[in-house]
């Protein structure tokens, strides 16, 4: 709404330092990000949103879709990209998303983009890790394999639309965001944000028009290969073709962000490394609705403010 959550003023007060923010324990302020300027960023990144699940507490869609998730044996993680993810065992933990009209490619020149953050804990067995698949015999899927992010989609009768596997390896024990994207001509590949690689349409092959598949976090649908070992955060599924631009602008909203345990111990915590703001001013925003959240700010041996929504910080030293 062009208001700022919060307004923190004399930033630079006792020099600059790494900024905490502590959100209450109604979660339901997502996405949050931070500038120097007044004016709230301009962003594209809710319009075309077919299903968003931050993982933070559950498998809640927040893209105003409905598409609530269900969640089988995984866990909740406080040490996700932003506030929490969801952690995988390996072995039969996943997250069941009902089928919807949203999800599908209606026609044959149907365009969409996947998006997920990755955790890989082991990524040791031959095969693929499978991170999101959508239809029957899994004609939408994120996967790994061989240390490389695959984007691929299928034909129901398992013909292959469109693939592509990303140049760059996607590390165990450390975060990366890999993003699928369908246009009119290709599918490519994104890895944390800068483009990897491309493949053309297969024509030949046709997409379903129809399918009643439902979507997972954390393996195939039909059970075969590997099941995700490691966390899952920050899933989001566009009927629409994301641009490079906007692909740089999903990663680098969280570039900055990290949970430290150290600070509350609480996993609604997260950081903000701000070496690099040199401002007496700086605005905390989100795309969601914020209204019910009071949150704490924190810049280590200095002072601890209080904030509610849109208001000015007040100021103690601590």
């Amino acid at each position: 709404n062009g208001v700022p959550i919060l307004n923190i003023t004399n930033y630079g007060y006792g020099g600059i330092a790494d900024l905490f923010v502590k959100q209450d324990s109604n979660l339901d302020c997502v996405s949050t990000y931070i500038s120097t300027n007044s004016t709230k960023p301009s962003s594209s990144l809710w319009d075309g949103l077919a299903v968003y699940y931050p993982l933070d507490v559950d498998a809640r869609d927040l893209s105003g879709n409905g598409g609530n998730g269900v969640i089988n044996g995984a866990i909740l993680n406080k040490n996700g990209v932003q506030w929490g993810a969801i952690k995988f065992d390996g072995l039969d933990d996943i997250v069941t998303i009902p089928n919807s009209a949203s999800l599908n490619l209606p026609t044959n020149t149907s365009e969409m983009t996947l998006s997920a953050w990755v955790y890989p804990i082991n990524l040791s067995k031959t095969g693929r890790y499978w991170v999101v698949t959508k239809g029957n015999l899994y004609q939408q899927a994120l996967f790994i394999q061989n240390n490389k992010s695959v984007f691929n989609i299928w034909q129901s009768s398992g013909a292959t639309h469109c693939t592509v596997t990303s140049t760059s390896i996607i590390p165990t024990n450390q975060w990366s965001l890999i993003t699928g994207v369908l246009n009119s001509t290709h599918c490519s590949i994104y890895v944390n944000g800068v483009y990897s690689n491309s493949g053309l349409r297969n024509w030949v092959y046709n997409l379903t028009t129809t399918d009643n598949g439902v979507m997972y976090l954390g393996k195939r649908t039909d059970n075969v290969e590997n099941w995700f070992n490691g966390s899952i955060d920050d899933v989001r599924r566009y009927n629409r073709s994301l641009s490079s631009t906007e692909i740089s602008e999903l990663y680098n909203r969280t570039l900055n962000k990290y949970y430290d345990s150290k600070l509350t111990g609480d996993w609604n915590t997260i950081g903000y490394n701000l070496p690099y703001l040199n401002s007496t001013n700086i605005y905390l925003w989100s795309d969601y609705n914020c209204s019910y959240s009071t949150w704490k700010l924190f810049q280590p041996n200095l002072y601890f403010r209080q904030c509610a929504n849109g208001t000015i910080c007040s100021e103690e030293v601590i």
